[in-house]
């Protein structure tokens, strides 16, 4: 069999782009770390969106405290404090 210059080139042709292929997904920077850090980027931006609304949340019952709902206020005082009117029982339940 005898290989000439032509399938010899070919070689070293496909060679040398499946080592470029392999390098790029395989590097510091190649296609594995670009995906993984798309995917964790996404992460951080659902938790930023989280957060954001949870704030705009605490934002509003801040504001209803400040202007004196009184609904507001009492539902803390019932939660948090175990307050109660002078015509009401409080009964606290345990759950596990």
């Amino acid at each position: 069999m005898a290989i000439n210059k032509k399938s010899i080139f070919f070689f070293i042709y496909i060679s040398g782009i499946l080592l470029f292929v392999v390098y790029l997904t395989f590097n510091e920077y190649g296609f594995l770390k670009y995906f993984g850090l798309k995917s964790e980027i996404q992460v951080v931006q659902d938790e930023i969106k989280f957060s954001e609304e949870q704030n705009e949340r605490l934002k509003m019952e801040i504001d209803s405290l400040q202007k004196k709902v009184r609904y507001k206020i009492e539902r803390i005082a019932r939660e948090k404090y175990g307050m109660s009117l002078p015509n009401e029982s409080v009964i606290k339940l345990e759950i596990k």
